[in-house]
């Protein structure tokens, strides 16, 4: 199970979201590139093997960064701050869950992230 933090917008300046977050993406999308229609940081939060470790790391990285993720909702040209939550599923599961809890939800709320969870075949089912 993984978690992206993106970033992103059309006219959004990468070094203003660096300046205000304290991070470094470990990709950054431009229009064009790949078939990018937008500018889009992506920021590693957790990949773990339970629902629970990443709930967990989850919660870290927002109180860890919880001042400088509140100071981004202050940038105009960020249109998109999504927490991507992808879940595998192997080959022994025919369906994979996650609580966040309503406090991590509310967290959420907090800094203006919207929430996106997918599903995916791991690499030995695909």
């Amino acid at each position: 199970m993984i978690c992206v933090l993106r970033i992103g917008g059309a006219t959004v300046d990468p070094a203003a979201v660096v300046d205000v977050l304290k991070l470094e993406p470990y990709r950054v999308d431009t229009p064009g590139q790949d078939g990018a229609e937008v500018v889009c940081l992506h920021y590693n939060v957790g990949d773990e093997d339970s629902p629970n470790d990443l709930v967990s790391k989850i919660e870290e990285f927002l109180s860890g960064h919880a001042e400088r993720l509140a100071a981004l909702s202050r940038l105009d040209d960020v249109e998109f701050r999504i927490l991507d939550i992808g879940l595998m599923l192997d080959d022994n599961k025919v369906m994979v869950s996650i609580d966040l809890g309503e406090t991590l939800i509310h967290r959420l709320s907090e800094f203006r992230l919207s929430l996106s969870v997918a599903t995916y075949l791991s690499d030995s089912r695909s």
